[in-house]
């Protein structure tokens, strides 16, 4: 009889030890899913910086080609404008002549 009292003594403390196991592996559990979503929410960041660092690096290259167009421009124009005031001085030097005549 004793011997059955002590084996029922040894199945509640491994009854125990199990609700206890089953305790610990819920936390882990959780932990993990914590985790996961850690992992999810820092790689999903991570996607948005690349996608907004692509878009930076676009709109960088798209300045940058406007700025070369402009500066091509601005020398057209600067060429032009000295064409036109040769042309200007070149009436003046007609239109004094034709003064002094």
């Amino acid at each position: 009889m004793q011997q059955v009292d002590l084996t029922v003594v040894d199945i509640e403390a491994a009854t125990n030890f199990a609700s206890k196991s089953g305790e610990v592996l819920s936390e882990i559990l959780h932990l993990a899913d914590e985790t996961v979503m850690q992992v999810s929410s820092i790689a999903t960041a991570s996607e948005e910086q690349s996608a907004s660092t692509e878009q930076i690096n676009n709109s960088v290259q798209n300045i940058k080609a406007i700025a070369v167009a402009t500066s091509a421009s601005m020398r057209e124009a600067s060429k032009i404008v000295a064409d036109m005031a040769r042309q200007a001085t070149a009436l003046k030097h007609i239109v004094d002549n034709l003064k002094k005549a």
